[in-house]
């Protein structure tokens, strides 16, 4: 999946229609996995999407759980999620790891059809274990997209792989609306008030409206018209959320984004022009401050941890670049929301 770091992901650039059909696309990667080379497809289609969230939306919905990432928390790279995720199962059991609703502990358990996992931006953990039939809808909220995934697994992940790729994935070429954003943030101020041993009440309607508020996005957007465009703009969403998901490694650069996905140094920067108005080092470190600033509000967390969870091995230079940007440095700004 996107979220594998370092050299274990690899993009394919060769990606080719499926059937008749040119809105799907076969996506092409390798993996090395254990010193070995793995080719890995999956579709890209936003009909098949469609029709899995359709299946999501029949399924009686129970309350959500919910994660967040707490002061000390360590997790094995690539389970650190910095932007709001939803995780839902519509059939069979989606086990998984995490620190449910606000528990001292982290534990495992399994999610039940009609039943999701929220984990606002503040950050949120969660390792899937496969190892349980299972049908998963999951949707990450991008600041310019929606990644919709669709994983369909029997339960025993097929070797050497530790984890399978999307049966189906799509990206919704623009941000959640305005409803959709308030029904985030209700859902994030839900996160607080979550006990271990129940979810706030309303929070099955909270995830019924925010299905219904996808859906309606999904069909409001329009795909590329050629073949050209819809690739050119499925290697950037690819790309952009391979930053996203490993915004919390130290390692991150223009340079590893080129090798993962087959292009050059140069290619990321018009990428980044092109698409969000500005340079790669300028993008990663306004969204890692941004991050920074959520985090402070948690008192808990030490300045140097804050660093850590950010992408910085050094604390001096996270200090030197947030007070570059906000002209006050992180205890400072922690100290004025008191």
């Amino acid at each position: 999946m996107i979220a594998n770091a370092g050299s274990n992901y690899r993009w394919d650039g060769g990606r080719t229609p499926v059937g008749n059909n040119a809105s799907s696309i076969i996506a092409f990667r390798w993996q090395k996995y254990q010193n070995t080379l793995i080719v890995c497809m999956a579709e890209y289609s936003k009909e098949k999407i469609a029709a899995q969230l359709e299946r999501a939306l029949t399924v009686p919905l129970r309350p959500l759980r919910f994660t967040q990432s707490h002061a000390g928390d360590k997790w094995p790279e690539g389970c650190l999620h910095v932007e709001p995720r939803l995780m839902f199962c519509i059939e069979g059991e989606v086990s998984l790891c995490t620190r449910v609703n606000n528990s001292s502990k982290i534990e495992k358990f399994a999610l039940q059809p009609g039943e999701g996992i929220f984990g606002p931006g503040t950050g949120n953990f969660i390792l899937e274990c496969w190892d349980r039939p299972q049908q998963m809808l999951a949707a990450m909220f991008y600041h310019n997209l929606i990644r919709l995934i669709y994983i369909e697994h029997d339960g025993i992940s097929p070797p050497p792989l530790p984890a399978p790729n999307p049966t189906y994935y799509y990206h919704v070429p623009q941000a959640i609306n305005m409803v959709g954003q308030g029904i985030l943030i209700a859902l994030a101020n839900a996160v607080t008030a979550a006990s271990p041993q129940s979810s706030p009440v309303g929070t099955a309607e909270l995830l019924k409206a925010l299905l219904l508020n996808i859906r309606e996005v999904m069909n409001s957007s329009r795909d590329n018209p050629t073949d050209h465009d819809r690739r050119a703009s499925l290697l950037w969403h690819e790309l952009y959320g391979y930053l996203i998901e490993n915004i919390t490694n130290p390692l991150l650069n223009r340079e590893v984004i080129a090798r993962q996905f087959r292009i050059s140094a140069s290619h990321v920067s018009r990428l980044f022009q092109q698409n969000l108005g500005t340079s790669f080092v300028e993008y990663l470190t306004s969204r890692r401050m941004e991050h920074a600033m959520v985090l402070l509000n948690d008192a808990s967390r030490s300045i140097s941890e804050i660093a850590e969870q950010c992408g910085y091995n050094y604390t001096s230079y996270f200090i030197q670049l947030f007070k570059r940007r906000f002209k006050m440095s992180p205890g400072e700004y922690r100290k004025s929301l008191k």
